[in-house]
Order: structure tokens, then C-alpha cells, then sequence
């Protein structure tokens, strides 16, 4: 079942890095992230139409954006081989990249279904605000800011 899979994986990460030297921590734990990262975007993948904001994927990523009050900061040796850990970091930045795609597409006028999505969207920029008002000049924020550029550039 997937509940085994995932109970035989973390044992494994963890076996991993207790015979890992400390100076690859860091390296097998960015393989880890990006790994939770493809499993995360597969899950919601069915959310994701293309271009098009739809309420469920903005309720969606309000309630992500919702769950992720922790924000520690990554001490290579201790945190870095925190299976939990860095399956939350994996989420929140798949949840910070779908977020920085819904802001640009609404802004850029690249959505067709405005209207009728308005509501939800002012709900989830409240509630992206509330995160980065809370997170301002943390790892997230210019991670957040990172996605922007990267997909759309500087405009």
C-alpha cells in the first residue's frame, strides 16, 4: 500500500543519512527535496488546468499557504536529516511556486474566468499577504520572489 511505500521510504532516508558523511548532508537532502517536490506536483496536478485559475486550486493553495507556519532554518547535521522537515519544505515550495504562477497569470490578464474565481482570489492574496507579512525576509519570501523572476522575468 502507499502508507508501506512511504513508512519503507522514510526508514530508508533515514538509514541514509546515518551513513552519509555531514559534508553530503546537504547534498542528499536538496535530492530529497526535489524528489518530495515531483511526488507533491503529481498530487496536484489534477488542480492545475493549464493556465486557468479555478477555486479549487486556489482553495487549494490558501489552505497550504495556511499549514505552513513553521519556517525553522536549516542547520546542516540536525534538521537537514529530518525526513518530516524536508517533506515540508518540499510542499511549501511547490506551494510558493503555484502561488507566484496564480499571482502573475491573474495579473498578466493571461486567465479568462476572472469574474467568477474574483471572491476566492482576494481570499487567497489575503491570505498570501498574511504568510509573507509574517515571513518577510525569510528563505520563503525570496524564494517566493525568485519563482516570479524566474517564469516571468522582470516586467
Amino acid at each position: 500500500s502507499y502508507n508501506e511505500v512511504q513508512k519503507y521510504l522514510k526508514h530508508h532516508l533515514t538509514m541514509l543519512f546515518q551513513f552519509t558523511h555531514e559534508s553530503q548532508f546537504l547534498e542528499v537532502a536538496k535530492l530529497i527535496i526535489y524528489c518530495m517536490e515531483d511526488k507533491k506536483e503529481l498530487e496536484i496536478s489534477a488542480l492545475i488546468k493549464e493556465t486557468v485559475i479555478n477555486s479549487t486550486l486556489l482553495e487549494y493553495i490558501s489552505d497550504d499557504l495556511l499549514t505552513h507556519n513553521f519556517i525553522q532554518s536549516v542547520n546542516p547535521g540536525e534538521s537537514l536529516t529530518e525526513v518530516s522537515l524536508l517533506e515540508s519544505i518540499a510542499a511549501l515550495r511547490i506551494t510558493l511556486t503555484i502561488s507566484a504562477q496564480v499571482l502573475c497569470t491573474w495579473y498578466l490578464g493571461e486567465t479568462s474566468n476572472k469574474e467568477e474565481n474574483k471572491k476566492i482570489f482576494n481570499h487567497f492574496l489575503a491570505t498570501l499577504t498574511k504568510f509573507f507579512l509574517k515571513k518577510k525576509d525569510t528563505q520563503p519570501y525570496f524564494y517566493f520572489l525568485k519563482q516570479i523572476v524566474r517564469n516571468y522575468g522582470i516586467q
